[in-house]
């Protein structure tokens, strides 16, 4: 999941990138192919999500989640998604979206922890549903 640019360069780069490179090499070290793709950036405009409820989150990424053309992967191939922290899945929502009308499939999202938030059971009980 992309960060603001100007979050990022407060923590000295992409942070969750450098996660989803290092859970690539470990899977990559096990046998399994696995690349880091950065598919997607947030446009300017975006705020800071942190104090925001679940609608303000959806409204704020609303259309500012943005593909790079450069990074997507060949339309059909999986790619799971990488994030530190769920709080509503607004952010988790919108990046799939975007993937999915660009013909990337998700079938999965990997976060580090989940705060505030009720973890569903399965997929279909999550509180944002992506909408292609």
């Amino acid at each position: 999941m992309p960060s603001r640019w100007s979050a990022a360069a407060r923590r000295g780069g992409q942070h969750v990138e450098l996660l989803a490179q290092r859970a690539a090499a470990a899977l990559a070290g096990g046998g399994v192919v696995a690349a880091v793709a950065p598919a997607l950036r947030v446009s300017s405009g975006v705020r800071d999500s942190v104090g925001l409820a679940a609608a303000a989150r959806q409204a704020n990424l609303a259309g500012r989640v943005l593909p790079r053309r450069a990074g997507l992967p060949p339309a059909g191939t999986p790619v799971v998604l990488v994030d530190d922290v769920v709080t509503t899945g607004a952010t988790a929502a919108a990046c799939t979206a975007v993937l999915l009308r660009m013909g990337v499939e998700v079938p999965a999202i990997v976060v580090l922890a989940a705060a505030g938030c009720h973890a569903p059971s399965s997929p279909s009980e999550g509180p944002y549903q992506p909408q292609r």
